[in-house]
C-alpha cells in the first residue's frame, strides 16, 4: 500500500472516530471504555500474528518499549483526551490536540535529531492557524472559567502524550520490530494500564448495552483501532512522526464534515478560509525535500 493510501485511509477513520468518541461518554467510565477498545484491538492483532505465524516472543528490552508506548499512546493519551472532551466541545478539543504537530517536531528534533526543516514548521503553523479559524466561534466562546481552562489544558496535554508515544513507536520500528506485533503488545499494555487505573481510582466495571454505545465501541475498536493504528504506525516508520502527526491537523476537518451532516454544523466564511489554510499547510508538510545539487 502506498503512503498516500495509508494517509487518506487513516485520516478518514480517525476523522469519523471523533464523533464515535462523543457517543462513548456518559454512563461508562472512560478508563473502562478505553480498556475495552484497546483490549479488543490487542486480541485481533495477536490472533492475526498467530494465524500468519509471526514471531511473538521478544526481549525484555522490547517489552519495556512496548509498555512505554502502550501507556503513552494507547493509555494516558486517550484517558486525558476523553476527559477533555467531557469538559469542552469536540471542536476546541480537536484544535488543542492539533498541538501534537508541534510536539512531534520539537521532540523529534531533540530526541531523534530529526532535521528541523523550515517548511515543516511553516506548514504546521499554517495548518494549526487554519484549524483555529475553522473553530473560531467555539474558541471565541471560551471563558476564563476553570472548566474551559482545564479542558483546553487536558487536550493539549493529550497531544504531548500522543507525540511521546509516536516517537517511542518510531524508535521501536527503527530496531526492526514489525508493526503488527508492536500494535498487539502496545495495545495490550495500554488496555491493562487503563483497566488498572480504573480500579485504582475506584471506578466500577461497567458496560452500557445500548446501540449508540456498543456500536461506537465496535467502530472504535475494530475500524479506528485495528486498521487505523496499523496504518498510522506504518506511516511513522516510513515517513517519520513529524509528517505523520500532521494528519492531526487534518483530522478535525474530517470531523467537521461529519458534524455538518450529523450535527448540523453551520459553515462561515472564516471557516472556509481555515480549510484553505490547512490544505496549503498540508502541501508544505508533505512535499518531499529536494535533493541538493552536488
Amino acid at each position: 500500500m502506498t503512503n498516500t493510501f495509508l494517509y487518506i485511509a487513516t485520516l478518514a477513520m480517525w476523522g469519523t472516530a471523533f464523533y464515535a468518541i462523543s457517543l462513548q461518554l456518559g454512563t461508562v467510565p472512560v478508563e473502562w471504555s478505553i480498556a475495552y477498545r484497546f483490549g479488543f484491538g490487542a486480541l485481533v492483532f495477536f490472533a492475526f500474528a498467530a494465524a500468519t505465524k509471526r514471531k511473538i516472543r521478544f526481549s525484555a528490552r522490547d517489552h519495556l518499549a512496548f509498555t512505554a508506548m502502550g501507556v503513552f499512546l494507547f493509555g494516558l493519551q486517550y484517558v486525558v483526551l476523553y476527559k477533555a472532551t467531557e469538559l469542552i466541545a469536540s471542536g476546541p478539543a480537536a484544535v488543542a490536540f492539533s498541538s501534537i504537530v508541534f510536539f512531534n517536531i520539537v521532540f523529534g528534533a531533540v530526541f531523534l535529531k530529526t532535521p528541523l526543516e523550515r517548511k515543516i514548521v511553516a506548514g504546521a503553523i499554517l495548518g494549526v492557524a487554519g484549524i483555529v479559524m475553522v473553530f473560531w466561534n467555539d474558541l471565541r466562546g471560551f471563558g476564563a472559567g476553570n472548566i474551559a481552562v482545564a479542558g483546553l489544558a487536558l487536550a493539549i496535554c493529550s497531544g504531548a502524550l500522543a507525540s511521546v508515544g509516536n516517537l517511542i513507536s518510531e524508535r521501536i520500528q527503527d530496531r526492526g520490530v514489525p508493526v503488527i506485533q508492536t500494535n498487539a503488545y502496545g495495545m495490550a499494555y495500554g488496555a491493562i494500564f487503563s483497566a488498572g487505573l480504573a480500579l485504582a481510582i475506584g471506578e466500577p466495571i461497567a458496560f452500557e448495552p445500548t446501540l449508540s454505545y456498543a456500536g461506537s465501541l465496535i467502530y472504535l475498536a475494530g475500524i479506528a483501532t485495528v486498521f487505523g493504528f496499523a496504518f498510522y504506525l506504518t506511516l511513522i516508520g516510513r515517513i517519520g512522526a513529524a509528517r505523520t502527526g500532521y494528519m492531526w491537523v487534518m483530522i478535525p476537518i474530517v470531523a467537521l464534515a461529519v458534524s455538518t451532516v450529523l450535527e448540523g454544523y453551520l459553515w462561515t466564511p472564516i471557516a472556509a478560509g481555515g480549510i484553505a489554510a490547512v490544505l496549503i499547510g498540508n502541501a508544505l508538510m508533505l512535499t518531499p525535500r529536494r535533493a541538493r545539487s552536488p
